[in-house]
């Protein structure tokens, strides 16, 4: 007996381990006082933002590990590699307690900014800090401040990573998107058979 399929429906069904509904990404930006402050300089004449950009990977950041720790969960966090120099202890738990680590700038630059060389020069630099001070290589990437251009993953693929822009500001889904890094095109992670 023939029966209709639907491909398209089929097609976008999530592939769900057996017994399992549904998923969570829970993922996490570690940028300390990283970001235009520190940029542009003002950092130097406010202190208020250093104190105020320090409370996450010095307070927070414990109390998220014990958190996520007590509830068995797994987390992808993306950090600047000056917060990885600067509270490099806190950084190494979450690789101890097997979470990931992924790229996110070295002091959180406007990528879209800077040349792909530029670009390039950071991933370089922070891929080589991550080996050095938590003994692993990232994979993931997330830009930061700012949205992800096109022009952007080509740095990215350069270092075999995995570009996610997970930004739902610009994008309101139940799926964050990925970008591939040699194409840089969007896809959603619901067709990419992604956990």
């Amino acid at each position: 007996m023939l029966t209709e399929t639907n491909f398209a429906a089929d097609r976008l069904a999530p592939l769900w381990p057996p017994g399992k509904q549904s998923a969570v990404a829970l993922a996490f930006d570690v940028d300390g006082p990283t970001g235009d402050a520190m940029l542009d300089g003002s950092l130097l004449l406010n202190p208020r933002y250093f104190s105020q950009g320090a409370y996450g990977p010095w307070k927070a950041l414990p109390r998220l590990l014990d958190l996520l720790s007590a509830y068995e969960l797994k987390a992808t966090f993306f950090i600047p590699t000056w917060v990885v120099l600067h509270w490099g202890a806190h950084c190494e738990r979450i690789v101890r307690e097997g979470h990931e680590v992924a790229y996110h700038g070295h002091r959180h630059e406007v990528f879209i900014d800077l040349t792909r060389e530029q670009q390039l020069a950071i991933m370089e630099r922070s891929r080589a800090i991550f080996q050095e001070r938590l003994g692993v290589t990232p994979i993931g990437f997330r830009t930061p401040l700012r949205r992800l251009e096109r022009r952007d993953c080509g740095s990215a693929a350069r270092l075999r990573c995995s570009v996610f822009e997970l930004d739902a500001r610009r994008r309101p889904s139940l799926f964050p998107s990925r970008r591939s890094s040699e194409t840089g095109s969007r896809r959603n992670s619901r067709s990419l058979g992604h956990r």
